[in-house]
Formats: structure tokens, C-alpha cells, sequence
């Protein structure tokens, strides 16, 4: 299968390719997934730079590589259909259409994942990209109408698109809100 792969760090121009790597086999546990679409979040770019920025330079290389990735495919959030089963797997079945969180490696053609991870049956009205974006700009949204502006479940307040960093982080903010009882007019 092909994969977008670094095996050092620096600028992804230079660092990151695409190769041919071995796909993955899976166990009783896991289901495999052909990735439709991936998402290329901070945190991956940082990840292929290491660029942790200041004193965190030392913990970060520490914990995902010293001198080298040690995982050389980055990647976190997906989409996909569910191409194999593992033989101990009930909640999904070939075929089904999923999105997800995984540590590493969702920036290759298939990833295997055990179905009680960070899994879950895409809805039919989201697309492929949409539902890879969502869990990084989701969560970021998330966090900042819940821990910074401290919404809470009822208020009302005036929905203002400009919140966030990106398009997405903007989008999820607009319906994040819905979810936790915020109205917006």
C-alpha cells in the first residue's frame, strides 16, 4: 500500500514521501479500514518538523523520537470503509462507513484499528473529508465554547463565524454549540 512517509525530521517538502509499506494485518479485535480521507492537523505538521517549540523540544523528541520518527507515519484522524474483521469484532461488519482517532499512521491507504478505539459509523449525511476534519476541529471547537467561554447548556448568545483558526474549527463552532443546548441568533 502507499503511504505519505518521514523518516526524519524537518520541512515536509523535503522530509515526507510517498512510499510503499506493508499493510497492515489485523487481529481478532480489529477491523482494517481503506482511508478515504485523512486531515493534516498542527499537530502532525509539528510531529514531521518537531517543531515542539522551545522547552518541550527535549520531551517531545524524547517521547516520539529522539533523532527520528519513530512511527514514520503520521496521521491521527480518518475516514474510511471497513474492508476486514477481525474474527472477535460485533460492532462493525465489511463495508460499514467509519471515522476515527488513531495515535499514528492514518496518512497511509489502510490503517488497522481495534473496534473498541476511537472508531465510529459515519453518519450518511457527512462526506469522507468532512468527517476526517472533524474530530481535531470538533475538539478544538469544543474546548474553547466549553472551557474558555464557559457556554453553558441553555444560554443564548449571538453565533459569530469568526471564532477559531480555521474554516472548520469556525463550521464546528457554529454546530457544536446545538450539542451542548447553546442557541444562537
Amino acid at each position: 500500500m502507499k503511504a505519505a512517509v518521514n523518516k526524519d525530521y524537518g520541512p515536509a517538502e523535503k522530509v515526507v514521501h510517498i512510499a510503499e509499506v506493508a499493510r497492515p494485518e489485523i487481529n481478532d479485535e480489529e477491523v482494517l479500514v481503506k482511508v478515504y480521507a485523512t486531515s493534516v492537523s498542527t499537530g502532525a505538521w509539528r510531529m514531521v518538523e518537531m517543531n515542539a517549540g522551545g522547552v518541550l523540544q527535549i520531551p517531545a523528541r524524547m517521547i516520539f523520537g529522539l533523532f527520528r520518527p519513530r512511527n514514520p507515519i503520521q496521521g491521527g484522524s480518518f475516514s474510511g470503509r471497513v474492508v476486514a474483521v477481525g474474527a472477535s469484532v460485533t460492532r462493525f461488519k465489511m463495508g460499514d462507513e467509519v471515522f476515527g482517532v488513531v495515535g499514528a499512521g492514518a496518512h497511509a491507504e489502510y490503517i488497522a484499528i481495534a473496534e473498541d478505539k476511537t472508531i465510529v459509523k459515519k453518519p450518511e449525511t457527512l462526506g469522507y473529508g468532512e468527517a476526517a476534519a472533524l474530530p481535531f476541529g470538533g475538539l478544538s471547537a469544543l474546548v474553547f465554547l466549553r472551557d474558555f467561554a464557559k457556554v453553558q447548556s441553555g444560554q443564548k448568545g449571538a453565533g459569530h463565524r469568526r471564532i477559531g483558526r480555521g474554516w472548520r474549527v469556525r463550521r464546528t463552532n457554529c454546530q457544536a454549540p446545538r450539542c451542548g443546548g447553546y442557541r444562537a441568533h
